[in-house]
C-alpha cells in the first residue's frame, strides 16, 4: 500500500530540494491518493523553518516514482520579471505560507495604488502532469482574509508575467471563503506553469496573500517514456519474428 507525503518547507543549507521515495518502490492502480507537495500546510511555528527568507528564489521538491525523479517546483518575481526571494511564513492559523522577503508581510502584494500587481510565484508543473495525465493539480491559499483574494493564471512560457500580454487571462479567483479548501488547478495539463497573484483591487491597495501549497494528486503509473514503447514495440517484433520462423520449420 502507498502511503501519502506530505512535504513542508524546510531551511535549505546547501541545495534547495527534498526527495521522497514511496514505501513500497512502486506506484500501480490503487495509488490514486499518492501526492506530493511543494509548500507549507497545517505546519506549527517553529523558529527554526518557519517566517525565513530561503536565500533564492527557486525552490523544488523532487519524487521517486518508479525508480524515476519528477519534480514540482516554484519561483518568486516581481511583477517585471526580476528575481524575488521566496519566503516561508508562520504567523498561526489561516496566515502560513509561502510568500516573498521584504514585502508587506512578506506575502504577495499589490502596487501602491492597488492598480496592477507588485509580485507573483511561478509554479512549474511540466514534469508531473505529462508523467501522470490522470493526476490533479491542487492548490491552498493562504492569508485570504476580508477583501483579499488570490489569482491564478497559465501558460506555457516561463518568463510570461501575470497581467501582462499575453498573459492576461485570470484562470480563477480564490476567495476568502476557499482559505482552507484544496482547489483544482483550472485545465491540468494543459499548461506548463501555473501563476500565483493577489488579486487587483484599487480599493484594497494593501491586500496580500499568500500559497500555502500546490500539491499533485491522483497519481497512478506513469506513462512510459518514448525509448519504452520503442523497446515494447521490438520485442513484439522479436517475438513475431520468431515465431515465423518456427512455423516455416514445420
Amino acid at each position: 500500500m502507498i502511503s501519502t507525503h506530505w512535504l513542508r518547507v524546510i531551511r535549505p543549507f546547501s541545495v534547495l530540494s527534498l526527495a521522497v521515495t514511496a514505501s513500497s518502490g512502486v506506484l500501480g492502480a490503487t495509488s490514486a491518493n499518492f501526492q506530493f507537495m511543494v509548500g507549507v500546510a497545517g505546519q506549527t511555528t517553529s523558529t527554526t523553518t518557519d517566517n525565513v527568507d530561503i536565500g533564492s528564489n527557486v525552490w523544488s521538491v523532487s519524487q521517486t516514482i518508479n525508480s524515476s525523479s519528477y519534480t514540482l517546483s516554484l519561483a518568486g518575481f516581481d511583477a517585471n520579471g526580476t528575481a524575488h526571494n521566496l519566503f516561508t511564513k508562520d504567523g498561526g492559523a489561516g496566515e502560513q505560507g509561502i510568500g516573498l522577503t521584504g514585502t508587506y508581510d512578506n506575502e504577495l502584494t499589490l502596487n501602491g495604488t492597488g492598480t496592477a500587481i507588485a509580485n507573483f510565484i511561478r509554479y512549474d508543473v511540466s514534469q508531473v502532469y505529462q508523467a501522470f495525465p490522470g493526476s490533479v493539480g491542487q492548490i491552498l491559499a493562504g492569508s485570504t482574509t476580508a477583501t483579499e483574494q488570490l489569482d491564478i493564471w497559465g501558460s506555457n512560457t516561463a518568463t510570461d508575467k501575470p497581467g501582462t500580454s499575453p498573459l492576461t487571462l485570470i484562470l480563477q479567483t480564490i476567495t476568502p471563503a476557499q482559505a482552507t479548501t484544496w482547489v483544482n488547478l483550472p485545465n491540468w495539463g494543459t499548461y506548463k506553469y501555473y501563476f500565483a497573484s493577489t488579486h487587483v483591487d484599487s480599493a484594497s491597495p494593501a491586500d496580500n496573500v499568500l500559497v500555502q501549497a500546490i500539491q499533485v494528486a491522483n497519481i497512478s503509473s506513469p506513462v512510459p517514456e518514448p525509448s519504452t514503447y520503442a523497446a515494447i514495440v521490438g520485442l513484439g517484433a522479436i517475438g513475431l519474428l520468431t515465431y515465423a520462423r518456427r512455423r516455416s520449420v514445420k
